[in-house]
């Protein structure tokens, strides 16, 4: 139902409900504020947004004020105006100020001939929110020109021993917008206002460091911060983005949107765009601060190079294409095989393994996921359709919410944060697992089975559970890596789904699985697979696995290996004929290679993953490849052409997405073929297999066989604490 009011004489139609500022901003008319959070409930701290509103006594703040039929508000009558500035005078008087109103900052930018006015720690010449800042958005607005009262300068060091970020508390305003993201919208409960009167501040329980907190490093408070106090160490100087980019992390499966601000060809962060922080998408510590750290990393890898008398030589593209297509000749067959990636995107699974089985007449073709299964996926595929995957916002829609097997705060943060909100909104959440998480913290009921044991438990207790639940509303399995991985995972996912099948009608049950990592399903439902070629049509005479390939080098089953991303390094591929590496950053492996071919990353690529929820997202070029390097596609087509091969005349990846889409449709293409798949699961027995727990969650910290921490040493400092479990 909507109402009609009017702003400022104009006649606007809201939806019955709204706050006034709510109403104001969808019609485009700004209500200045410093506390408000678009995705929060109203806090009314700032008091800046107060507004004039006919027949209604005193000066109501709009952010907590619902709008009703024919209501006249004003936003920007000289009252209004004169109070806001006595408020902002107030909350500049705890700010280092002179900047704001000096009456030659408009040319200060520019010639920086009065940057000395006040100390250079506290300058807006020296901030690195300077062109970001709501405070200067504000003192515009409010055409502020002095500040009447004392000044009170708090004079505090900054704060630079946290992991990503420094804290600065000279320039807070003591807003509440961290306190309330940390504690509101991420459930992490590390921040409040501590102390009282000049000395309060924002900071942890009994002034721990964040990290002893159980800071989970999401940055979610950093993206909110309207001030400089909280600022990302890097890109910290880099200036005011001159460009900011929408699209996907592709470090979980979860595949949410992440916003990329960039200067130039350089990351500044991660996070909202400029003016866009009460809103910002919601990432976890890898999607906020990893990419700038991988791809403006010092030991990015540059330029091709060929192994010649034990010696690399950078041997530039035209040369390096032309040799391994001369090389590649001789292993045409089965004994050629290639290692692709999970993380890497649609379009690239899909041209390497066409280039495997129609030119190198190959299929092996696999990735080193921690599912190693080859058969796991199509099982999830199979009940996809006959059961809607269910989407990270749909949790909360269902009444008893069973999480198996995961530590979702570390593989799938976001995923992790939907339970929380399903908590705190009173749904009924079991947390079944072999080792203690921080998922245990949002549960009503905790359950633990023994390392290896999850199968025997699904077997003889998860009916019962399930039983005892009040059949009145939905229940939604969760399944995470100690379900998906294994000797039994093929047993776990059948009985999940038969059980979903042989439930009454009257029970509703659903399953949600946590594949680990980005591109899981997309890269087996683009081929990427022994067993399946695109769209998971199953191959009567499969090639060989991760496993197969590395098992038959020695007696020379394969004699030449190319991969990309994550090949385990084993002694056995000194034993091959030709091992060509394509990845991000030289690895151990690279020094067993005799070719090596620096690749793109996500950030540098166009293209699609697929994510649990079976749903093609996009990756956007956001900055060009270091030293022209060429695109996997481009190095993929320049090969097949030396080849002489037919189609693989791609001008880009979108041709390639053209060709694929038609495949992998689901809802064209359903192929039913699970009884040859029930063959290979054994309904009857199962064998218990001790989880690697440590290699499950560190794994999900690692990019194309790249570990993060490698990379960061701020990403190490978290890592050390049992990868953030208490």
């Amino acid at each position: 139902m909507t109402v009609t009011i009017h702003i400022n004489g104009r006649k606007i139609e809201v939806t019955e409900g709204k706050t006034i500022l709510q109403a104001a901003q969808h019609a485009g008319i700004y209500i200045p504020t410093l506390c408000n959070l678009d995705m929060l409930e109203p806090y009314g701290g700032c008091r800046l947004c107060m507004v004039q509103v006919d027949n209604m006594r005193g000066l109501p703040i709009a952010c907590t004020t619902p709008v009703s039929e024919n209501m006249v508000v004003s936003t920007k009558t000289p009252e209004l105006q004169k109070l806001r500035r006595e408020i902002l005078e107030l909350i500049l008087s705890e700010h280092p100020y002179t900047c704001l109103v000096c009456k030659d900052k408009d040319g200060c930018t520019e010639f920086m001939h009065t940057t000395r006015k006040v100390s250079t720690t506290t300058g807006c010449n020296f901030c690195s929110s300077n062109g970001d800042c709501e405070l200067q958005d504000l003192v515009d607005y409010l055409a502020l020109k002095e500040i009447r009262f004392p000044v009170v300068y708090r004079n505090l060091p900054p704060v630079n021993d946290n992991p990503f970020y420094t804290i600065d508390y000279n320039l807070c305003i003591l807003c509440g917008r961290c306190i309330r993201i940390c504690n509101e919208e991420r459930h992490s409960n590390v921040l409040a206002f501590v102390q009282r009167g000049n000395a309060a501040l924002v900071g942890t329980a009994f002034n721990e460091s964040q990290k002893d907190a159980g800071c989970e490093f999401c940055g979610a408070c950093v993206d909110v911060c309207p001030t400089g106090t909280l600022s990302e160490k890097i890109g910290r100087w880099v200036g005011v983005p001159d460009r900011s980019t929408e699209t996907t992390c592709p470090l979980c499966s979860t595949g949410c949107l992440m916003n990329v601000n960039t200067r130039g060809n350089r990351i500044v962060n991660v996070g909202p765009a400029p003016g866009k922080r009460t809103s910002p998408p919601q990432l976890c510590v890898r999607g906020k601060f990893m990419p700038p750290e991988i791809f403006q990393h010092p030991d990015r890898a540059l330029w091709p190079m060929i192994r010649k008398n034990g010696k690399w030589i950078d041997s530039g593209w035209k040369v390096t294409i032309k040799y391994i297509t001369e090389r590649l000749e001789m292993f045409k067959g089965s004994g050629f095989g290639l290692i692709g990636s999970s993380h890497e995107t649609l379009e690239n699974n899909y041209i390497l393994q066409k280039f495997t089985r129609e030119v190198m007449l190959s299929h092996n073709v696999d990735t080193d996921s921690i599912h190693t299964n080859p058969h796991l996926v199509k099982l999830i595929h199979d009940h996809y359709n006959f059961q809607d995957p269910v989407r990270p916002d749909e949790i909360a829609d269902h009444g008893t919410i069973i999480v198996i097997g995961t530590d979702a705060s570390v593989t799938h943060p976001m995923v992790e944060n939907r339970i929380r909100k399903a908590f705190m909104d009173g749904r009924n959440v079991i947390c079944i697992h072999s080792i203690k998480s921080r998922t245990s913290l949002f549960a009503k009921r905790e359950i633990f089975y023994k390392p290896g044991y999850v199968s025997e438990f699904l077997k003889n207790d998860l009916e019962n559970i399930i039983r005892h639940q009040d059949t009145d509303s939905s229940i939604l399995i969760i399944a995470g890596n100690e379900v998906l991985t294994g000797n039994n995972c093929l047993y776990n996912v059948s009985f999940l789904t038969d059980l979903l099948k042989d439930t009454p009608d009257d029970v509703n049950i659903r399953i949600m699985f946590l594949l680990n990592e980005a591109n899981t399903y997309g890269s087996n439902i683009a081929g990427m697979n022994p067993c399946y070629r695109p769209g998971l049509e199953l191959i009567v005479e499969p090639g060989k696995s991760v496993d197969g390939m590395m098992n038959s080098i020695s007696d020379k089953g394969i004699r030449a290996l190319m991969g990309f991303g994550d090949v385990p390094v084993r002694e056995d591929l000194k034993n091959l004929d030709l091992l060509i590496h394509c990845n991000i950053f030289k690895t151990p492996l690279t020094e067993l290679a005799d070719v090596f071919v620096p690749v793109p990353g996500f950030i540098e690529t166009e293209g699609h993953i697929m994510s649990e929820e079976r749903t093609p997202k996009s990756l956007k070029s956001v900055i060009s490849p270091p030293e022209e390097i060429m695109q996997i596609w481009e190095i993929v087509t320049g090969i097949t052409a030396d080849m002489g091969a037919n189609g693989f005349d791609y001008s880009s990846s979108f041709d390639i997405y053209k060709e694929l889409w038609p495949i992998i449709d689901s809802e064209k293409q359903i192929i039913k073929d699970s009884e040859i798949i029930r063959e290979v699961v054994d309904n009857k027995s199962f064998s218990v297999v001790l989880p690697d727990t440590a290699t499950n969650l560190t794994g999900s910290f690692n990019i194309t066989g790249n570990d993060l921490s490698l990379l960061s040493k701020d990403l190490r400092m978290i890592l050390d604490k049992n990868a953030l479990i208490d």
